[in-house]
């Protein structure tokens, strides 16, 4: 069933509730467009350091609501992992920005892991910088989840 709940509404932007996965991978799809900034760097290669990530999520009582491989054609190690967390509130939101066919969808409560330099890797989160609102028109409980984020990969880099 899908539960796709609209929840604000943004000058530019706009944003619903989803615990379809379904609206989550189509959306991960285009994970390197979106609004990124680098939380860490990992001695670990893509897979631990995704391990360590789901690992710290749930020692924070975090819920992991997908986690999207990304393999390169012909190379063992994936290309990048995306981890979405779920929401404090269920289900993982997704914000929309721009109209019709322009639209961009981002889901912010993700991670990204790529790989790095000599087997390392390194983890981005989402950034509300490029917003004309930044995260402001989230409620207060994503806002806090998204804040939550660099300790939760500070702690799986440990």
């Amino acid at each position: 069933m899908n539960t796709e709940i609209p929840s604000a509404r943004a000058a530019e932007s706009r944003f619903w509730m989803t615990r379809a996965r379904a609206v989550v991978g189509a959306t991960v799809a285009g994970a390197e467009e979106w609004p990124h900034a680098v939380a860490g760097a990992s001695r670990w290669g893509v897979r631990e350091t995704a391990r360590r990530i789901e690992e710290s999520a749930q020692r924070q009582g975090l819920v992991v609501f997908a986690r999207i491989e990304q393999a390169q054609p012909g190379i063992e190690q994936p290309g990048r992992l995306v981890i979405v967390i779920e929401s404090s509130q269920g289900g993982t939101p997704v914000v929309m920005r721009g109209e019709g066919g322009d639209g961009q969808a981002d889901v912010p409560l993700s991670l990204v892991v790529r790989p790095a330099q000599g087997g390392a890797s390194e983890v981005l989160i989402a950034s509300g910088r490029d917003y004309a609102d930044g995260w402001r028109a989230l409620p207060g409980e994503i806002v806090a989840d998204l804040a939550a984020l660099p300790a939760l990969v500070a702690d799986a880099l440990q």
